[in-house]
């Protein structure tokens, strides 16, 4: 496993390519911290990459959301009340980023 920066990622990408090849991830970062992976595959076990790295976000959202639980103690919640909160949040819009550019 190597971390790069992006700028290194941009500038030196024979060599990144290079890595994925002999089978090492790479861990590209922005200002010094992790903000992608990449990881070799061909079509043979490209979809199957992407089914397990689908399953794995998920466990992860979920470990970070009991994780938030806990701390806000909520963990002590019954399976309704969750199913409500869940219906609850999917119904507030997502919030939009504003332009801080002047139009015109």
């Amino acid at each position: 496993m190597r971390y790069v920066s992006s700028r290194e990622f941009r500038t030196e990408p024979a060599a990144i390519w290079a890595l994925l090849e002999s089978g090492q991830p790479v861990i590209v970062t922005k200002h010094g911290k992790p903000f992608g992976v990449l990881v070799s595959t061909d079509e043979s076990n490209l979809h199957q990459l992407l089914l397990e790295l689908s399953r794995l976000q998920a466990k992860l959202a979920v470990t970070q959301m009991r994780a938030q639980a806990r701390k806000q103690e909520l963990d002590q919640l019954s399976e309704e009340d969750v199913v409500n909160l869940v219906k609850q949040i999917k119904k507030t819009p997502p919030k939009r980023k504003t332009s801080t550019r002047k139009r015109g």
